[in-house]
């Protein structure tokens, strides 16, 4: 837990919103009824 904020802090704020948007736009391909 304190590796992930010191991450955060680091900005891998940015790589868990890439990793999010990554996901909603599988999500948005595979399943367009959930999206």
């Amino acid at each position: 837990r304190a590796r992930a904020a010191e991450a955060a802090r680091r900005g891998g704020h940015d790589v868990v919103r890439e990793a999010a948007e990554r996901v909603r736009d599988l999500v948005r391909e595979t399943r367009p009824d959930l999206a």
